[in-house]
């Protein structure tokens, strides 16, 4: 999991297992950006509201750090208050984009010289 990681989260429905929700991160490959990793999440709408997301990052975010990785790092819209709110829970600075005004970036530095 160096360079890339999905934690996938599963249940079973009607004797089937389903997936809940998907939370990955995937480091650059050059040197000025593979110390960052870009991350994902995403839950399905029936698991929702239920605290999946917030599980899924903390998991994240600890593998991570484990491989390596000093800096976590994406966008979102600017009216994605679900993430914003979770972003803000975890840890995440929150800044607006100044050149988009549509998205705001997210960023955790796992390592204190990130």
């Amino acid at each position: 999991y160096d360079r890339e990681l999905a934690l996938i989260a599963t249940t079973v429905v009607d004797g089937a297992e389903r997936q809940m929700g998907v939370a990955r991160y995937v480091r650059g490959d050059t040197p000025g950006t593979a110390q960052v990793a870009e991350f994902a999440i995403v839950i399905g709408d029936a698991w929702q509201h239920h605290g999946l997301a917030s599980k899924l990052m903390r998991k994240l975010i600890d593998a991570a750090r484990a491989a390596g990785v000093r800096q976590l790092a994406d966008i979102t819209l600017y009216d994605n208050t679900a993430m914003l709110a979770l972003a803000r829970k975890l840890g995440f600075s929150v800044q607006r984009d100044p050149g988009n005004p549509n998205v705001t970036r997210l960023r955790l530095a796992l390592d204190p010289a990130a």
